[in-house]
Protein backbone atom coordinates (compact mmCIF):
# COMPACT_ATOMS: atom_id res chain seq x y z
CA UNK A 1 0.00 0.00 0.00
CA UNK A 2 1.49 3.40 -0.62
CA UNK A 3 1.93 5.87 1.79
CA UNK A 4 2.06 9.15 -0.31
CA UNK A 5 -1.35 9.99 1.29
CA UNK A 6 0.09 10.86 4.47
CA UNK A 7 2.32 13.41 3.15
CA UNK A 8 -0.28 16.23 2.83
CA UNK A 9 -1.62 15.03 6.72
CA UNK A 10 2.32 15.53 7.75
CA UNK A 11 2.44 18.51 6.48
CA UNK A 12 -0.86 19.99 7.68
CA UNK A 13 -0.07 18.64 11.15
CA UNK A 14 3.43 20.73 11.09
CA UNK A 15 1.14 23.84 10.00
CA UNK A 16 -1.35 23.45 12.92
CA UNK A 17 2.16 23.10 15.23
CA UNK A 18 4.65 25.90 14.20
CA UNK A 19 2.54 28.38 12.76
CA UNK A 20 4.66 31.39 11.50
CA UNK A 21 3.17 34.91 10.46
CA UNK A 22 4.65 37.36 8.15
CA UNK A 23 6.03 40.21 10.80
CA UNK A 24 8.55 42.73 8.98
CA UNK A 25 12.40 41.85 10.72
CA UNK A 26 14.25 44.34 12.64
CA UNK A 27 16.05 46.50 10.58
CA UNK A 28 19.64 47.31 11.47
CA UNK A 29 18.61 51.19 12.87
CA UNK A 30 15.78 49.90 14.99
CA UNK A 31 18.17 46.82 16.27
CA UNK A 32 20.58 49.60 17.65
CA UNK A 33 17.32 51.24 18.73
CA UNK A 34 16.37 48.54 20.86
CA UNK A 35 19.50 48.18 22.43
CA UNK A 36 19.00 51.29 24.49
CA UNK A 37 15.78 50.04 26.40
CA UNK A 38 16.06 50.55 29.84
CA UNK A 39 14.47 47.97 32.15
CA UNK A 40 12.32 49.42 34.95
CA UNK A 41 11.49 52.85 33.37
CA UNK A 42 8.37 54.08 31.37
CA UNK A 43 8.50 54.01 27.25
CA UNK A 44 9.49 57.13 26.73
CA UNK A 45 12.97 56.20 24.57
CA UNK A 46 13.99 55.22 21.12
CA UNK A 47 13.96 51.74 22.03
CA UNK A 48 10.11 51.91 22.33
CA UNK A 49 9.71 54.39 18.74
CA UNK A 50 11.55 51.56 17.20
CA UNK A 51 9.57 48.74 18.14
CA UNK A 52 6.21 51.03 17.28
CA UNK A 53 8.12 51.63 13.72
CA UNK A 54 8.72 48.12 13.10
CA UNK A 55 4.82 46.76 14.29
CA UNK A 56 3.24 49.74 11.97
CA UNK A 57 4.23 47.69 8.84
CA UNK A 58 3.07 44.54 10.48
CA UNK A 59 -0.17 43.63 7.62
CA UNK A 60 -1.65 40.55 9.96
CA UNK A 61 -0.64 37.74 6.79
CA UNK A 62 1.12 34.28 7.81
CA UNK A 63 4.91 34.24 6.51
CA UNK A 64 7.86 32.56 7.42
CA UNK A 65 8.76 34.91 10.86
CA UNK A 66 9.49 32.38 13.25
CA UNK A 67 8.51 33.37 17.20
CA UNK A 68 8.09 31.78 20.37
CA UNK A 69 4.62 30.24 20.56
CA UNK A 70 4.22 30.19 24.46
CA UNK A 71 7.10 32.68 26.18
CA UNK A 72 8.01 32.07 29.14
CA UNK A 73 6.90 35.38 31.22
CA UNK A 74 8.95 34.45 34.60
CA UNK A 75 12.02 33.77 32.55
CA UNK A 76 11.84 36.98 30.46
CA UNK A 77 11.25 39.51 33.41
CA UNK A 78 14.17 37.82 35.45
CA UNK A 79 16.67 38.13 32.04
CA UNK A 80 14.91 40.54 29.66
CA UNK A 81 18.04 41.46 27.57
CA UNK A 82 18.14 37.93 26.27
CA UNK A 83 14.44 37.71 24.52
CA UNK A 84 14.49 41.61 23.30
CA UNK A 85 13.62 41.96 20.23
CA UNK A 86 11.95 38.70 20.34
CA UNK A 87 8.80 37.72 18.33
CA UNK A 88 5.98 36.07 20.40
CA UNK A 89 2.61 34.67 20.34
CA UNK A 90 0.13 36.17 23.33
CA UNK A 91 -2.50 35.11 24.39
CA UNK A 92 -4.33 36.87 27.49
CA UNK A 93 -7.94 38.62 28.54
CA UNK A 94 -7.95 41.64 28.73
CA UNK A 95 -8.08 43.62 32.19
CA UNK A 96 -7.30 47.30 31.50
CA UNK A 97 -6.56 49.40 28.00
CA UNK A 98 -4.82 53.69 28.17
CA UNK A 99 -4.09 55.34 25.20
CA UNK A 100 -0.93 56.83 25.09
CA UNK A 101 -0.65 60.96 24.66
CA UNK A 102 1.61 63.10 22.84
CA UNK A 103 3.87 61.44 19.97
CA UNK A 104 2.58 58.32 20.71
CA UNK A 105 -1.41 59.08 20.49
CA UNK A 106 -3.47 55.85 19.01
CA UNK A 107 -1.38 53.31 20.84
CA UNK A 108 -2.95 51.59 23.56
CA UNK A 109 -1.66 50.64 26.46
CA UNK A 110 -3.12 47.22 27.58
CA UNK A 111 -2.89 44.86 30.79
CA UNK A 112 -4.17 41.35 29.66
CA UNK A 113 -3.83 38.15 32.02
CA UNK A 114 -2.52 34.55 30.63
CA UNK A 115 -4.08 31.33 31.63
CA UNK A 116 -2.11 30.95 34.34
CA UNK A 117 -3.07 34.79 35.72
CA UNK A 118 0.33 36.06 35.13
CA UNK A 119 -0.20 39.69 34.13
CA UNK A 120 1.89 41.44 31.14
CA UNK A 121 1.60 44.75 29.08
CA UNK A 122 1.02 44.87 25.36
CA UNK A 123 1.37 47.96 23.93
CA UNK A 124 -0.97 47.95 20.78
CA UNK A 125 0.06 50.13 17.26
CA UNK A 126 -2.74 51.75 15.90
CA UNK A 127 -5.19 50.28 18.56
CA UNK A 128 -7.10 52.94 19.18
CA UNK A 129 -9.01 53.02 15.42
CA UNK A 130 -10.92 49.51 17.13
CA UNK A 131 -13.14 49.14 20.11
CA UNK A 132 -11.91 46.88 22.25
CA UNK A 133 -13.99 45.66 25.36
CA UNK A 134 -12.55 44.54 28.49
CA UNK A 135 -13.07 40.89 29.75
CA UNK A 136 -12.30 39.54 26.36
CA UNK A 137 -9.69 37.02 25.37
CA UNK A 138 -7.14 38.14 22.47
CA UNK A 139 -3.98 36.96 20.37
CA UNK A 140 -1.33 39.43 19.37
CA UNK A 141 1.93 38.86 17.61
CA UNK A 142 4.74 41.46 19.52
CA UNK A 143 7.91 42.01 19.87
CA UNK A 144 8.91 41.91 23.45
CA UNK A 145 10.69 45.13 24.54
CA UNK A 146 11.31 45.13 28.01
CA UNK A 147 10.99 44.86 31.86
CA UNK A 148 8.69 47.91 33.09
CA UNK A 149 7.44 48.81 37.02
CA UNK A 150 3.94 50.08 37.43
CA UNK A 151 1.91 50.43 40.65
CA UNK A 152 -0.57 47.81 40.92
CA UNK A 153 -4.16 48.63 42.65
CA UNK A 154 -3.44 47.79 45.61
CA UNK A 155 -0.46 50.29 46.00
CA UNK A 156 2.71 48.22 45.33
CA UNK A 157 4.94 48.24 42.35
CA UNK A 158 4.95 45.57 40.23
CA UNK A 159 7.46 45.08 37.06
CA UNK A 160 5.96 43.42 34.05
CA UNK A 161 6.86 41.93 30.94
CA UNK A 162 6.06 44.24 27.80
CA UNK A 163 5.57 43.89 24.25
CA UNK A 164 5.13 45.80 21.37
CA UNK A 165 2.92 44.83 18.78
CA UNK A 166 -0.08 45.24 16.57
CA UNK A 167 -3.60 43.88 14.67
CA UNK A 168 -4.41 41.70 18.04
CA UNK A 169 -7.39 39.24 17.60
CA UNK A 170 -10.63 38.34 19.37
CA UNK A 171 -10.65 34.72 20.62
CA UNK A 172 -14.53 33.22 20.85
CA UNK A 173 -14.32 30.33 22.81
CA UNK A 174 -17.03 27.83 22.09
CA UNK A 175 -18.23 28.15 25.87
CA UNK A 176 -19.00 31.38 25.43
CA UNK A 177 -20.96 30.84 22.35
CA UNK A 178 -23.04 28.37 24.14
CA UNK A 179 -23.85 30.28 27.09
CA UNK A 180 -26.54 32.22 25.86
CA UNK A 181 -28.38 29.07 24.71
CA UNK A 182 -28.21 27.39 27.84
CA UNK A 183 -29.49 30.46 29.78
CA UNK A 184 -32.18 30.00 27.18
CA UNK A 185 -32.99 26.56 28.00
CA UNK A 186 -32.33 26.80 32.08
CA UNK A 187 -35.81 29.87 31.95
CA UNK A 188 -37.49 27.49 29.76
CA UNK A 189 -37.38 24.58 32.19
CA UNK A 190 -37.78 26.98 34.92
CA UNK A 191 -41.15 27.92 33.59
CA UNK A 192 -42.29 24.90 33.14
CA UNK A 193 -42.10 23.82 36.31
CA UNK A 194 -43.92 26.20 37.52
CA UNK A 195 -46.33 25.66 35.03
CA UNK A 196 -46.40 21.98 36.20
CA UNK A 197 -46.77 22.72 39.91
CA UNK A 198 -49.91 25.54 39.26
CA UNK A 199 -51.53 23.22 37.17
CA UNK A 200 -51.31 20.18 39.94
CA UNK A 201 -52.32 22.86 42.64
CA UNK A 202 -55.30 24.16 40.66
CA UNK A 203 -56.42 20.51 40.02
CA UNK A 204 -56.29 19.59 43.61
CA UNK A 205 -58.09 22.53 45.18
CA UNK A 206 -61.17 21.32 42.22
CA UNK A 207 -60.77 17.85 44.17
CA UNK A 208 -61.51 14.55 42.02
CA UNK A 209 -63.44 14.85 38.80
CA UNK A 210 -66.95 12.77 39.19
CA UNK A 211 -67.51 9.01 37.71
CA UNK A 212 -68.46 8.62 34.82
CA UNK A 213 -72.52 8.24 35.05
CA UNK A 214 -72.77 10.16 37.62
CA UNK A 215 -74.08 14.00 38.07
CA UNK A 216 -72.73 16.94 39.70
CA UNK A 217 -76.35 18.18 40.57
CA UNK A 218 -79.76 16.55 41.92
CA UNK A 219 -78.18 13.88 43.83
CA UNK A 220 -77.63 13.88 47.59
CA UNK A 221 -75.41 11.46 49.70
CA UNK A 222 -78.44 9.02 50.39
CA UNK A 223 -79.31 8.27 47.06
CA UNK A 224 -77.21 5.76 44.68
CA UNK A 225 -75.28 6.02 42.00
CA UNK A 226 -76.71 7.68 38.73
CA UNK A 227 -80.06 8.28 40.95
CA UNK A 228 -81.68 11.81 40.12
CA UNK A 229 -83.93 13.29 42.56
CA UNK A 230 -86.53 14.60 40.37
CA UNK A 231 -89.81 15.69 41.09
CA UNK A 232 -92.49 14.33 43.33
CA UNK A 233 -93.05 11.05 43.30
CA UNK A 234 -96.78 9.88 42.93
CA UNK A 235 -99.42 8.89 46.15
CA UNK A 236 -99.54 5.55 44.71
CA UNK A 237 -96.60 2.90 46.43
CA UNK A 238 -96.30 0.78 43.06
CA UNK A 239 -96.25 3.98 40.59
CA UNK A 240 -93.88 5.61 42.90
CA UNK A 241 -91.84 2.13 42.88
CA UNK A 242 -92.19 2.46 38.76
CA UNK A 243 -91.17 6.11 38.98
CA UNK A 244 -87.46 4.86 41.22
CA UNK A 245 -86.96 2.53 39.20
CA UNK A 246 -87.34 4.44 35.79
CA UNK A 247 -85.02 7.07 37.07
CA UNK A 248 -82.37 4.79 37.98
CA UNK A 249 -82.09 3.24 34.55
CA UNK A 250 -83.98 0.15 35.04
CA UNK A 251 -85.80 -1.50 32.61
CA UNK A 252 -89.74 -1.93 34.35
CA UNK A 253 -93.07 -3.26 33.01
CA UNK A 254 -95.81 -0.87 32.60
CA UNK A 255 -97.80 -0.42 35.71
CA UNK A 256 -101.29 -1.45 36.13
CA UNK A 257 -102.30 1.78 35.78
CA UNK A 258 -100.98 2.46 32.15
CA UNK A 259 -102.67 -0.84 31.16
CA UNK A 260 -106.09 0.46 32.41
CA UNK A 261 -105.17 3.73 30.47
Amino acid sequence: MSSNWLIPIALATCLQTAQAYDYPPLTPDQSTALETAYDGRDHQEAAFIALVENASDYDGNVGDASLRMNPDLEVMLERPGEFRGDLCRLEGVLQQQTELIGAHAGTLEWFLRDESGTPFVVYVVEGARIQFQDGERFQIIARFYKRVAFEARDGEVRDYAAFVGAKPIPIITRSSDLGPIWLVLVIILIMFGVFLFLFLYVRGKRGPLPRRGQHATGTHPGAGPGVDEGGALPDDPADALTELRHRSGEETPPSPHDEQA
